[in-house]
């Protein structure tokens, strides 16, 4: 194999690394309340709306663990609320007071599959440059892109503090997705003063 060679397969390799290590998220959109000074949370509760609460447990454990990875004390709310579309309103605030948490964090799709973004290679096409566009794809992936809705609620006055409305390019993996947010809200929320 020649040195040329060598360098290209060396910087693919470089490139897959780099690209395995990205983040899921993309923020599109983000607000938080101005005017007084920012409180400083110090114990949040993570609320995902989803419709099956398999999944709600899983976003939610997965948020709390990287959240603590990353210095923020939180719990999942399904330790409280067992069944949260039969939740009610007091049920929910009373399950608040319960933890201490002193912020709440929801977290909800308001759009899913809206766009499928495929990753694709040619077999035996170096560097997939192959003309033909019926040829078998080698490592075709498909992600599923969503959109979702983050709020930081404080559980005193129940108003909203901090939004972000964030794309997500890989919505399927619920574990990746819930490690990513974690990290971005971390990051968020102490760049705005709330952490």
């Amino acid at each position: 194999m020649n040195v040329c060679m060598r360098i290209v397969y060396a910087l693919i390799t470089a490139g897959l690394l780099l690209l395995g290590g990205c983040s899921s998220l993309t923020v599109k959109e983000s607000w938080h309340k101005t005017g007084e000074p920012a409180r400083k949370y110090k114990k949040l509760m993570i609320l995902a709306i989803a419709n099956d609460e398999g999944r709600r447990k899983l976003f939610e454990n997965v948020m709390v663990d990287e959240l603590g990875r990353n210095g923020v004390t939180a719990m999942a709310s399904h330790t409280l609320i067992n069944d949260l579309e039969k939740a009610g309103k007091s049920e929910i605030v009373a399950a608040v007071k319960a933890a201490g948490a002193d912020g709440v964090i929801t977290a909800r799709p308001v759009s899913v599959g809206d766009k499928t973004v495929t990753q694709e290679g040619v077999a035996g096409a170096p560097f997939g440059t192959a003309a033909s566009g019926y040829m078998n794809l080698a490592g075709s992936k498909d992600f599923l892109r969503a959109m979702l809705q983050t709020n930081l609620y404080d559980s005193e006055t129940a108003e909203l503090v901090w939004t972000a409305t964030i794309d997500t390019f890989d919505a399927e993996r619920i574990a990746r997705v819930s490690r990513d947010l974690a990290k971005l809200l971390a990051e968020r929320l102490r760049r705005d003063g709330l952490l």
